[in-house]
């Protein structure tokens, strides 16, 4: 859709929220993707972000927040955790 768009091509490289962020912070990409929460405080990505760039040099955007279902067989009831 960007590039349709806008004409910039987007190139996509499979990696770990954590490699995506360590990426970002030694220049091998402009964009990284994650999805981490910390078992300590519960918070998802700042944590991390903050531990690739101590010197607050980032920008964040949040554009999607998770749920989180869980399926079971047929006869037992749906369980949703938020």
């Amino acid at each position: 859709m960007v590039g349709k768009v806008s004409g910039v091509e987007i190139v996509s490289a499979a990696a770990s929220s954590k490699l995506a962020l360590k990426w970002l912070s030694e220049g091998k990409v402009h964009i990284a993707g994650s999805h981490l929460e910390d078992p300590k405080t519960g918070e998802f990505n700042l944590p991390f972000i903050r531990r690739e760039f101590p010197d607050g040099d980032f920008s964040r955007v949040t554009f999607a927040r998770w749920r989180k279902d869980w399926s079971s067989a047929p006869g037992i009831r749906k369980v949703c955790v938020r």
